[in-house]
């Protein structure tokens, strides 16, 4: 139950019997969505359907067609798979890439949310390497810089390519794709798949 508390989780619940059990408690920012053009989240940000016109500063516009277009509008944030350059875009535009340490964390303490989605591949031939990239990137900023590489005495030439990734980084990838972690990585023992239709189990919390 502690795994749903944690600091940046919107949960998408994906039945009427979960969103009742979540919304008892104000600590758990809970959801539920399917075809509305519009729903709200437990804490009040309204969750849009794709593609439909954003209805003010605390909207999420979820896996639009053009995302591009939306990022000079002032909303709560944006769900897609490309949120990454997405938030370089974004941070280009408005000069905060360079000379500006701690731009980035600046804007999303002022309340935008970049969130991610499980619909579209298309910028990475797989989950695992979207993930991979991005540990590559900001791995060290938000899990430590570790005490040692990802490689093993076993297996030291197979994981070679995993020396950017410490031993002692600890995160977990929750995906309803079985390309999110390629076996035989450090990703792979971390990577709990969930099943699209049932959403987050408790099995899959305790595997977490």
């Amino acid at each position: 139950y502690d795994f749903l508390l944690t600091p940046g989780f919107w949960i998408h619940s994906k039945n009427g019997a979960a969103l009742q059990a979540m919304v008892q408690d104000p600590r758990i920012h809970c959801f539920s969505h399917d075809k509305d053009d519009y729903t709200l989240t437990s804490r009040g940000f309204i969750w849009a359907y794709p593609d439909v016109t954003l209805a003010g500063t605390n909207c999420i516009a979820v896996m639009y067609s053009n995302p591009e277009r939306i990022l000079d509008q002032d909303i709560g944030g944006i769900c897609h798979d490309i949120v990454g350059p997405l938030r370089d875009q974004y941070i280009a535009s408005r000069k905060l890439a360079v000379g500006k340490p701690g731009s980035i964390n600046d804007e999303m303490d002022n309340g935008n949310m970049i969130g991610r989605s499980a619909e579209d591949e298309g910028e990475y031939s797989s989950r695992a390497e979207e993930i991979e990239a991005w540990l590559k990137m900001y791995g060290e900023q938000y899990l430590g810089s570790g005490s040692n590489d990802g490689t093993t005495t076993d297996n030291k030439n197979l994981n070679q390519e995993y020396k950017f990734h410490p031993t002692d980084w600890k995160y977990v990838i929750l995906d309803d794709r079985p390309t999110a972690a390629k076996p035989d990585t450090p990703l792979f023992d971390r990577f709990v798949f969930t099943e699209t239709k049932l959403g987050l189990t408790e099995e899959d919390t305790e595997k977490a």
